[in-house]
């Protein structure tokens, strides 16, 4: 049965929904495997919204039998969607108390201990809530039945509307998901995560205690968004493998650009790096984590644009308590000793590069100057950027234009090989669908490739002739609509039932159906089997068989079968 409607549903779609029990669904599945659906063309869809075996089954590909095997292959294609269900020790724990509630009051033990229907908790939450917003209500003298004086009400559901994104950990990544490269000893990593490149940062710290606020500190971070700031993809929170994960900027971080003497940074490039630096900043302290905290030369990135971008930013409650090198800590105390140092003048940065703007410098040395008051923030730092690039037009980075313009001419280059890429590859899909119709698979491949195809000896084949008997006297008495949909339903059912057999159509010519088994794909002995079994299937479809305009009119098919050499050839190419 489930072979059938499968064949029926194969004809029309490449997905293919089942709302089914767990074991009904691995039945569709094998089946779905035998017929060979299982080749990456179709994709299976299943539902359990939550693990519970009265209301779904057992959903589980391997229930100890022999089609074990065949059922974990077929799985590969099916997609299970369920509701998320929480992770954390509060919800594990009112599980075990309601499992112990249900056999202490209403003496019913579960099937399978490990079901959760997690809509009890849900149900559990809401009265909860709504108690406690009646009550608070009544305490302060209001109307229940006034739904505008339930305030707390609606902060509760906020408030759990913001546990529940918390716990969702779209943030988290897991460490053997990544794929790391091989590359020279670097602060950072290189790695894949889901396709992609992105940088990883390995936190120098064995544990980490994710309570409410690093989770808030987190999400806070997946929000963040900026053109100067790199994207936080995630992090990695498994022992001892803590990691920052961000996207990868292709032309490296700062400190390598400026080391690097085959580099040459003119002015304009350097004032556009500056400019960048300061709306990083500028954004950053608006937004919640109000401080970079980690800025150097080395985590600031450059885009394949050329736009700087400030990297691994805020996370400083992720961050806290992460070791810190020797060699690096010993760096650090000397360096800030000298700064602490009262000699005069104080320990700075020398700047001896005598074609530096003057007003850069005199914006550097507010930076660090000795009253703290007196240091611009970034709002103010970007007003004097503006001033020194005020005969550009636009102001605030001298490469906006030139930046703009090329963006312009590369989305729109972008938007048209698009758009012939995906007209030639419709094309070529077309082409190839129709070759596939003509020719076998592997002689199709083969003339793809620009490969000859030479001619095959073939020891012992068998051959499939039909048609059908009557068939002059019906097409005198039908009109050639009539013929032509009469032979479309005929050979679409037969079409159908060759799919479970190892032959290959060749032609059709009339009502004249030829099938071969044991080419192009040798299959030893088993052709003269495969064609007889088909032969008698393709019978009894025909006893069964109705035509649309002569309904009462029994159909017979004429066979016949032939097993001996086979020679073949190709007397043309692409």
């Amino acid at each position: 049965m489930a072979k059938q409607l499968l064949l029926e549903v194969s004809k029309k779609a490449r997905v293919i929904i089942v709302t089914l029990r767990g074991e009904q669904v691995r039945e569709v599945m094998i089946a779905a495997h035998k017929l060979g659906l299982i080749n990456g063309e179709y994709v299976f869809i299943s539902i359990e919204l939550f693990p519970d075996f009265d209301y779904f089954g057992n959903q589980e590909w391997k229930q100890g039998d022999e089609y074990d095997e065949i059922a974990k292959e077929a799985y590969e294609a099916l997609m299970t969607i369920g509701l998320f269900e929480p992770k954390t020790k509060e919800y594990f724990d009112f599980q075990d108390e309601l499992r112990s509630r249900e056999m202490q009051i209403y003496n019913r033990t579960r099937r399978f201990p490990t079901d959760r229907n997690f809509f009890t908790s849900a149900f559990y939450d809401a009265v909860i809530l709504y108690s406690l917003a009646v009550n608070e209500t009544l305490a302060e003298g209001g109307d229940i039945r006034d739904g505008s004086q339930s305030t707390a009400f609606s902060f509760l559901c906020r408030r759990m509307s913001l546990n529940a994104e918390l716990m969702k950990m779209s943030w988290m990544i897991k460490w053997d998901d990544l794929v790391f490269e091989k590359q020279k000893r670097s602060t950072f990593s290189r790695s894949m995560s889901m396709g992609r490149l992105v940088l990883v940062a390995k936190l120098k710290k064995d544990k980490i205690d994710l309570n409410r606020d690093v989770l808030v500190e987190l999400r806070n971070m997946r929000q963040l968004d900026h053109t100067n700031l790199v994207r936080f993809m995630g992090a990695c929170v498994e022992q001892p493998n803590i990691a920052i994960v961000q996207e990868f900027c292709t032309k490296g971080n700062l400190e390598g650009i400026l080391h690097n003497d085959d580099i040459k940074l003119d002015w304009t490039f350097k004032y556009s790096l500056i400019n960048d630096v300061i709306q990083g900043l500028h954004y950053i302290h608006g937004s919640n984590i109000a401080i970079h905290g980690y800025l150097t030369s080395e985590t600031c990135f450059v885009d394949s644009r050329f736009v700087l971008k400030l990297g691994f930013h805020g996370l400083h409650l992720f961050r806290k308590d992460e070791k810190i090198d020797q060699t690096d800590s010993k760096q650090m105390y000397k360096i800030l000793s000298k700064v602490k140092d009262e000699k005069h003048p104080p320990f700075r940065q020398v700047i001896s590069d005598t074609e530096v703007n003057p007003n850069i410098i005199h914006l550097i040395n507010k930076c660090v100057d000795e009253r703290p008051e007196f240091r611009p923030n970034p709002a103010s730092m970007m007003v004097h950027m503006r001033r020194i690039n005020k005969n550009i037009k636009g102001g605030s980075n001298l490469l906006d234009n030139l930046l703009a313009r090329m963006e312009q001419y590369a989305n729109n280059l972008e938007k048209l090989v698009e758009e012939r890429t995906a007209a030639f590859l419709e094309e070529k899909k077309k082409a190839e669908t129709l070759l596939y119709e003509v020719l076998p698979k592997s002689v199709a491949d083969q003339l793809k490739h620009g490969q000859s195809v030479k001619p095959e000896y073939y020891e012992a084949v068998t051959i499939f002739f039909s048609d059908i008997v009557g068939f002059t006297s019906m097409s005198a008495q039908s009109t050639p609509m009539q013929v032509v949909a009469f032979l479309n339903d005929l050979y679409t059912c037969f079409d159908g039932i060759l799919v479970s057999f190892d032959v290959y159509k060749v032609e059709t010519i009339g009502d004249a159906y030829m099938v071969v088994s044991g080419l192009p794909i040798r299959n030893g002995d088993k052709h003269a089997r495969e064609i007889a079994n088909m032969s008698l299937v393709l019978i009894d479809a025909c006893s069964n068989f109705k035509i649309r305009h002569f309904p009462d009119h029994k159909l017979l098919l004429r066979v016949g079968i032939h097993t001996g050499r086979y020679f073949t050839f190709l007397c043309f190419s692409l």
